[in-house]
């Protein structure tokens, strides 16, 4: 009789047990879940930046573009020689400034793409820990209603004994 106290006593602290794992597990998934939510915005706003970073490489690539059918056409004219010399050197300096922010704009675009990336695994990973939290919760509930059972058969045994 003892046993079957001591026993049923054993039972009540696991299934406590399982019931405090449960909510762990729950308030776990609830955290990993807004991570996912953070992460997703993450994505969102390192995407919009990438589509404006393109499009300023775009113009960037246009007024390239621009300056150097200048520099072209700068040397039509040999009676403003000393005035197309200026102009040239500042479009140089221009053009320079231009590959260097190209530069720096391609940069930050790789590094955008590479945070992608990242917030990607990171997601991912969290998608799978979620999932397998979610299979563990699953075997844990399954654990908690079959002891459940068994302690309700115990408890019906002793009453009947």
């Amino acid at each position: 009789m003892d046993r079957l106290r001591e026993k049923l006593s054993n039972l009540k602290l696991e299934a406590e047990d399982w019931q405090n794992k449960y909510e762990e597990l729950k308030n776990e998934k609830k955290l990993l879940e807004e991570e996912n939510i953070k992460l997703e915005h993450e994505v969102t706003r390192l995407t919009t930046n990438n589509e404006r970073l393109e499009n300023e490489i775009s113009t960037l690539e246009e007024t390239v573009d621009t300056h150097k059918q200048s520099l072209q056409t700068a040397d039509k004219d040999a009676s403003e020689n000393d005035v197309l010399r200026e102009k040239v050197d500042k479009l140089e300096q221009q053009l320079e400034d231009t590959e260097n922010e190209l530069r720096e704009v391609s940069e930050k675009l790789n590094n955008a793409d590479i945070n992608v990336d990242n917030m990607q695994r990171k997601l991912e990973s969290a998608e799978v820990e979620n999932s397998e939290l979610e299979n563990k919760y699953a075997e844990l509930e399954a654990k908690y209603e079959e002891t459940k059972k068994e302690l309700d058969e115990m408890i019906k045994s002793l009453e009947e004994f």
